[in-house]
């Protein structure tokens, strides 16, 4: 079956006619009788009706062009989008982020972006940074927002800021006075962490060793928002988080915030 075929059964089937239909499609009738019989013998079934001077669909005419028809709209739709492409009318961006990014900054950057450039199609996977690696060497994202890699990678990586580890704990925990936070002083709390093998609890776990402090007692709760609840009312539970998420959720007042004493 081919497309040249579909195109000439939609005009007889539109115009009701094979001489109408040879005007508009700049071909002799007798082309287009031929296309039609080998599109009713390739499907086994008889399209049309002569019917006076004309012809008209059978029944299974008529389901043969509702089902085509949708398929040959887009097909003739698909050069102009083409076109509109290449003259930069329309793109498509294709995101990947950590859950904390796509929660707390992508929101107002898509806002501005969507502002200036409204024809973009923007799509967001969330992953953490070992996935977004791969989804990028996949060419399954454009861009990966997230922390920077662990492994040297192929992939080109340009820095756009640099966060800062928080602990993030009730007010009526004993250091929500203020005052510094010893390192020695980490390894005596209970520590709630969203993923222990993601890439910032390795970091923190390593940079504890470094300072020979031992990784304190460690709950592990698979969601954000239970992490938060859970250090809001367990007592004396606290929680690592990186600065520019612990920002905003520190706005009720409900969580209490410090940096250690050394950097």
């Amino acid at each position: 079956m081919e497309l040249r075929q579909l195109r000439v059964f939609q005009a007889v089937a539109r115009t009701g006619s094979v001489a109408a239909a040879a005007t508009q499609l700049h071909l002799t009738a007798s082309a287009l009788s031929h296309a039609l019989k080998a599109l009713e013998t390739e499907l086994g079934v008889r399209l049309f009706d002569r019917v006076g001077k004309g012809v008209q669909l059978t029944a299974a005419g008529e389901i043969f062009l509702a089902e085509i028809e949708p398929h040959l709209k887009g097909l003739t739709a698909a050069p102009d989008a083409l076109k509109r492409l290449a003259k930069g009318g329309f793109t498509r961006l294709r995101l990947g982020a950590a859950a904390s990014v796509c929660k707390h900054i992508l929101p107002a950057v898509i806002l501005d972006l969507q502002r200036a450039f409204p024809r973009v199609e923007i799509r967001i996977e969330s992953a953490n940074t070992p996935a977004l690696v791969e989804l990028l060497k996949a060419n399954a994202v454009d861009l990966g927002l997230g922390l920077l890699p662990e492994a040297a990678t192929d992939l080109k990586v340009h820095p756009i800021f640099r966060d800062e580890l928080m602990l993030a704990f009730p007010p009526s925990h004993p250091w929500a006075g203020g005052a510094p936070i010893a390192d020695h002083e980490m390894q005596t709390q209970p520590l709630i962490l969203y993923q222990r093998q993601s890439l910032t609890t390795r970091l923190v776990e390593a940079h504890l060793r470094s300072l020979g402090v031992r990784m304190p007692t460690v709950m592990e709760v698979g969601s954000m928002e239970a992490i938060k609840e859970f250090v809001r009312l367990g007592g004396r539970f606290i929680r690592l988080c990186r600065a520019h998420s612990a920002g905003m959720r520190l706005d009720r007042r409900d969580l209490a915030s410090a940096r250690r004493a050394s950097q």
